[in-house]
């Protein structure tokens, strides 16, 4: 049995037992191996495949700034382990994008979650490569004594930049302005979408209707969302979001409106992608009143002010400006309830306005030299606070006159250094970064930070496909991931 056969049998999930059954068919059945021999066979492959990843990975990053993900879900074993907590660790950088485990705890606290994401870079030797920590923005995590992220850098004893998953925090927000239309939900189903799904089957493609009134800036939005389109994208729900945006507003798309999918509460994307259609078809589908008024009402917000946000936020180089913006369209949304609403829990999370992360901003084409100047000088010359606060404090009646240079000091130089590559290029005028060595390596490496967490949820994949598969032995079991993640790297699909 060759390694790639034996990775091949791990990444279809195909059991010893049936491994038996393929060989005897290939080979015939005088050369049937016993099942034995096949699993030993198997595990040997296995092991030595993991330890040749890992062994390729400590070369490959020698000197590479890398951020630390993880997510933790709840996940069933094979027959007899029952649910158990699992907690994908993962690491990104320039040019990296890596699982290192996924163990089992005992419970998802901060306390357990900061000792296993340590051990993991510990175990990987990559303890010194570690300049930040991506994350949901739970308490788990953030919390200021038993958070996961305090634990971590205890561990590591120096400090990390905080890289909150940006869409986390943009689901927290969707969030409130939904609850502001429709009010709280009292359980996982959204009554309203599971309506819908039972009256699909009569919807009539050719009645779809666009919103009646006229959105300010919807030419620009769907000139947006057609340019989205040519981008390729990590998920197909995304490009459907983006796909009814453009039709709502009254674009065209080739692309029929599709089934209903499954609704997941807390789906950000799903919600938005519900709502959208319903709206498209509030004329034939049964709805009160008030349903077709506050229906409208929120997807109005989210074509105007959120599509195109949520699309962007993996851009870590943009981060900053794209928050100060997006809080900034909040405190001037005309509907004040939802503005107000929806700005309150984007002014507390504004961790890319923070003294620690203002500085990605350098490294954004769209930050102009002007502005680069300022935040420079603001580097330069404006003392940071001795523990600066993770996040920005913005008060969302006064944030139409705050600038990126204005959350700059003296910390925010940190950012740079952590990069790795220098920071000499401070000490001269924006307009000559392009052309040095040091400011172009920099760049480069900010651009590879990854600020959303959906790259931790292949983790969560990876262990919900295979935690009941194939063996029970904990160590093998790590193994395995490995292999199957390697993998699906070399050959993506089976076309």
């Amino acid at each position: 049995m060759t390694p790639a056969v034996a990775a091949a049998l791990d990444r279809t999930r195909i059991s010893d037992r049936t491994a038996v059954h393929l060989f005897t068919a290939v080979h015939g059945a005088d050369a049937t191996p016993a099942r034995s021999t096949v699993r030993r066979h198997r595990r040997s492959a296995r092991e030595k495949m993991a330890k040749e990843i890992k062994a390729e990975m400590t070369v490959n990053v020698p000197a590479v700034p890398l951020i630390i993900h993880w997510d933790g879900k709840l996940v069933e074993g094979m027959a007899g382990e029952g649910i158990a907590e699992r907690l994908p660790i993962l690491v990104s950088g320039d040019g990296i994008q890596k699982l290192l485990m996924v163990p089992k705890l005992a419970a998802g606290t901060g306390v357990l979650t900061g000792q296993a994401v340590y051990d993991a870079a510990k175990e990987w030797d990559l303890v010194d490569n570690i300049i930040g920590m991506c994350f949901d923005t739970t308490v788990s995590n953030t919390g200021l004594k038993e958070g996961a992220c305090v634990h971590i850098m205890k561990h590591v004893k120096r400090n990390l930049l905080h890289f909150a998953c940006r869409h986390h925090v943009l689901e927290l927000v969707v969030g409130a302005a939904f609850t502001v239309c429709f009010g709280p939900s009292s359980g996982p189903e959204i009554q309203l979408f599971k309506r819908f799904v039972k009256w699909w089957p009569l919807a009539n493609q050719a009645s779809s209707k666009p919103l009646d009134d006229p959105v300010d800036g919807a030419d620009k939005i769907i000139a947006t969302c057609h340019a989205l389109l040519k981008e390729k994208q990590p998920r197909d729900d995304y490009r459907e979001m983006v796909q009814l945006t453009i039709i709502v507003l009254g674009g065209e798309v080739e692309a029929n409106i599709r089934k209903p999918g499954a609704y997941f509460f807390n789906d950000t994307a799903t919600t938005e992608i519900y709502t959208l259609k319903i709206t498209l078809f509030r004329e034939e589908f049964a709805l009160t009143k008030h349903e077709k008024r506050e229906l409208i009402r929120f997807t109005t917000f989210i074509v105007t002010t959120y599509v195109e946000p949520w699309m962007s936020a993996h851009c870590s180089t943009s981060a900053p400006a794209t928050d100060l913006a997006l809080l900034k369209a909040f405190a001037a949304y005309r509907d004040k309830e939802i503005g107000r609403a929806s700005g309150k829990v984007m002014a507390r999370h504004m961790w890319y306005v923070s003294e620690e992360l203002v500085g990605l901003s350098l490294f954004d084409e769209a930050t102009v030299v002007e502005e680069k100047r300022a935040i420079v000088s603001a580097m330069q010359q404006r003392l940071g606070e001795k523990n600066p606060p993770r996040r920005a404090d913005v008060a969302l009646d006064a944030v139409e006159q705050r600038s990126l240079a204005s959350f700059a000091t003296t910390n925010s130089v940190g950012l740079v250094t952590a990069l790795g590559a220098g920071h000499d290029f401070l000490n001269v005028d924006p307009a000559e970064w392009s052309g040095r060595d040091d400011y172009t390596t920099a760049r480069r490496r900010a651009r590879h930070l990854r600020v959303v967490n959906d790259f931790a949820e292949r983790g969560v994949a990876l262990i919900s496909a295979f935690c009941g598969a194939i063996t029970r032995d904990e160590e093998q079991r790590q193994h395995l991931l490995q292999v199957v993640e390697r993998h699906r790297a070399l050959y993506p699909c089976a076309k």
